[in-house]
């Protein structure tokens, strides 16, 4: 059907990419165009379709944060039709003022359980540019990461290959070690998944470097299994981050056993550093804060601030691509704040 075939090519983007320069300036990007023209003209097509268009689009987001604007203004029964999303893998800070000011980052894992029904095909993650930070994310997306049947993790590099989080309050020299990876990343899922035999975790390394994309392109990639050569004396070394061959894209295709229950469930069990737990009972949209004027009188909750309006936006491009799979990386991905359109008003309900 060629209705299935052209929405299955299709992505909806929300966000903002920071163009690092002297004067801090953003580009927004916008739906592209004509992205559901053909739900919207032809009557006949959408009576075929109905809200299958909702389990074929990618839903393309440029932050977490944008994530939980977009999908938790939609209902439950909306939200479990979704079946592809992208998302950069920073952190959510939530921020409260006692005394000085605190803030705690919560990331992936943590932050779809405000998700409750979301059940995905496939979650794809864009690594940010931390490679100890990318190393724990994916950890803990593996080990107690819900809403998703089969999990892509990017990386823009292999440098994340070269650190195991041995103890996450040393520094980042005296926590820098190695270990054998996917042999690592499979021992956690089985942890979970044991009994579903049809588990796996693949990680796939480009065959060339500095070369947007080749991770997720079947001819520019490898499957690869670490090797650690021990050099006496010194810490166990990967040519893999050697400074030659640092600079290739590197992917992780975490996919769950069939009969797993992979659904974010409402009251689903605590995870480590939960972000409900931080919440008190609030929705997100009621920690969701513009400016700091809008949190004065309530210095004892929690909040998320939008810092988008302390950029200006230099320009407003639409999201062209000729492969939904198409991405950048972003110069400070960590820092990207972004303004949301709504969604609900046009999903089906």
């Amino acid at each position: 059907m060629i209705a299935k075939y052209v929405l299955s090519s299709t992505r909806i983007s929300w966000g903002r990419w920071i163009v690092r320069d002297a004067d801090m300036e953003e580009v927004e990007i916008r739906k592209a165009p004509h992205n559901l023209a053909l739900r919207q003209v032809c009557a006949q097509l959408t009576s075929e379709i109905g809200d299958w268009w909702l389990r074929l689009i990618l839903f393309n987001f440029e932050a977490p944060e944008t994530m939980l604007d977009v999908l938790t203004d939609l209902p439950r029964k909306t939200l479990s039709k979704i079946r592809h999303v992208r998302v950069r893998g920073d952190h959510v800070p939530i921020m409260w003022y006692r005394g000085s000011g605190r803030e705690r980052r919560y990331r992936l894992h943590s932050v779809v359980k405000l998700l409750p029904g979301l059940r995905l095909d496939e979650l794809t993650v864009l690594g940010n540019l931390d490679p100890v930070d990318n190393y724990r994310t994916l950890n803990e997306l593996i080990k107690e990461g819900d809403g998703w049947k089969k999990l892509r993790y990017i990386s823009h590099n292999s440098e994340m290959l070269g650190y195991y989080d041995r103890d996450a309050g040393r520094s980042r020299i005296q926590a820098r070690g190695r270990i054998s990876e996917p042999a690592h990343w499979q021992s956690l899922l089985r942890s979970r998944d044991g009994e579903y035999p049809d588990h796996s975790v693949t990680l796939y390394r480009a065959t060339i470097p500095y070369y947007i994309g080749a991770a997720v392109d079947e001819e520019t990639r490898e499957v690869v299994e670490q090797q650690l050569i021990h050099r006496s004396g010194d810490e166990p070394v990967e040519t893999m981050t050697d400074d030659s061959e640092i600079n290739k894209e590197v992917l992780v295709v975490v996919k769950r056993g069939t009969g797993a229950d992979y659904e974010v469930g409402a009251d689903s069990r605590a995870v480590t550093r939960d972000i409900r737990r931080i919440l008190y009972g609030r929705e997100w949209s009621e920690i969701r804060v513009g400016s700091i004027s809008d949190i004065l009188g309530s210095y004892d909750l929690p909040f998320s601030y939008d810092r988008s309006e302390e950029f200006d936006v230099i320009d407003t491009v639409a999201d062209v691509y000729t492969n939904v799979d198409e991405y950048v990386w972003t110069h400070e991905s960590d820092e990207s704040r972004l303004d949301i359109p709504g969604l609900a008003a046009w999903c089906v309900e």
